[in-house]
């Protein structure tokens, strides 16, 4: 989170947890699905969605914004040892006529569960 929050710096509008409207450009930090579950050696997967908001107000311009939040995306995950598995083409989250659109950034990670809850 603390890596996606640098990358973007106040350059996009940064939501950490799901907002309850989204704005464009932005991107929001999202509970993956499934969240967590055993992976092997005894680790933990966990997966979150990074969802990276881009206008399609101006066609042109649109996909090219939705592509750069993404590619950051990837950059920041890469970072701090996760690893970014793709980015969807654009969702629109509910109203079909909404002019902001969704790419959903799919990021994984893995860690042993002491690393987070401790002996």
């Amino acid at each position: 989170m603390e890596a996606l929050a640098a990358e973007f710096n106040q350059q996009v509008v940064f939501y950490p947890s799901p907002p309850s409207t989204i704005t464009a450009p932005s991107v929001a930090v999202i509970p993956g699905d499934p969240f967590l579950e055993p992976e092997t050696q005894g680790l933990v997967l966990e997966r979150w969605d990074v969802w990276a908001v881009a206008s399609l107000k101006s066609p042109d311009k649109g996909p090219t914004q939705m592509r750069e939040l993404s590619l950051r995306v990837a950059r920041a995950a890469q970072s701090v040892g996760a690893t970014w598995r793709n980015a969807t083409g654009p969702r629109r989250l509910s109203d079909p006529q909404a002019q902001e659109v969704v790419s959903i950034n799919r990021i994984d990670m893995k860690y042993p569960p002491s690393a987070v809850i401790g002996d």
